[in-house]
């Protein structure tokens, strides 16, 4: 299992959100934390024109478009998520 870490800037989007949005943008992240790097698409992508290695982005359908999650894993098998908007 993985650790999820969350930034204020994440956290602060995600309090402004509606209760579905919550719910659906947790459950990605719960699915994160068990599967870790072994998650892929269509769930997690590779950022291929990040300046940092190893950027992933984390998508979640709602209303008919893509949220975007940015986050990375660290060697202490955490997964650091940066920030999200659609």
């Amino acid at each position: 299992m993985w650790t999820v870490i969350t930034t204020d800037l994440f956290n602060e989007w995600l309090e402004q959100q509606d209760e579905i949005t919550q719910e659906k943008v947790l459950a990605a992240l719960v699915v994160l934390q068990l599967q870790g790097p072994s998650l892929g698409r269509p769930l997690v992508d590779t950022v291929y024109d990040s300046k940092f290695t190893n950027m992933k982005e984390l998508r979640v359908q709602h209303r008919g478009k893509p949220l975007r999650a940015f986050f990375a894993f660290d060697p202490l098998r955490q997964a650091i998520v940066l920030c999200i908007g659609d």
